[in-house]
């Protein structure tokens, strides 16, 4: 059942990121050894889940991160997952000068959403675009459908306790 989950979240991952304009050899999943346990209860995190996230890092050289700020995420793994890319980004900051100029954003999602006054950033979206950007995600059955009720697409198309009351950290990469 978890092989089956874990090629559900991939495939979804996949179509949203192929349907904002990302071609395959620039998605990467990391599978961190904290991870693959196969259990809910997780490995420690160690120096290897670190320099497995400066490696990529290094070679993705990338001007904005997007991370998982959702810390009431009752299994704990979004607040593992950070405190991961903030220890490789205070590492990679002493000697890459490309990480003065990276942006690291944080989302929220199921488990908890940023109260109003915690946002700094927003994309608004129309309730057109909204839908148009989440096809990917509602159109999974694939069924065969009259041409003229389809949707129009686009033509391109260890660390941390687990707690639902963790207040995400300011971050501050420079």
């Amino acid at each position: 059942m978890r092989d089956v989950k874990g090629f559900i979240r991939k495939s979804e991952a996949i179509a949203g990121a192929r349907f904002a304009g990302l071609q395959d050899d620039h998605i990467h999943f990391m599978a961190l050894p904290f991870y693959e346990t196969g259990k809910v209860t997780k490995n420690s995190v160690s120096q290897v889940d670190v320099q497995m996230t400066i490696d990529l890092l290094k070679q993705v050289k990338p001007q904005q991160i997007f991370a998982a700020g959702d810390f009431a995420d009752p299994h704990g793994t979004h607040i593992v997952c950070f405190n991961i890319i903030l220890a490789a980004l205070a590492e990679l900051k002493k000697t890459e000068d490309w990480v003065k100029d990276c942006w690291l954003w944080m989302y929220r999602g199921a488990w908890f959403e940023f109260a109003t006054h915690e946002i700094e950033m927003a994309v608004p979206l129309s309730p057109k675009r909204l839908f148009v950007s989440a096809w990917p995600y509602l159109n999974i059955s694939r069924k065969k459908t009259p041409q003229s009720s389809r949707a129009k697409m686009p033509a391109s198309s260890g660390y941390g306790q687990k707690t639902a009351t963790a207040k995400p950290p300011k971050v501050m990469i420079n």
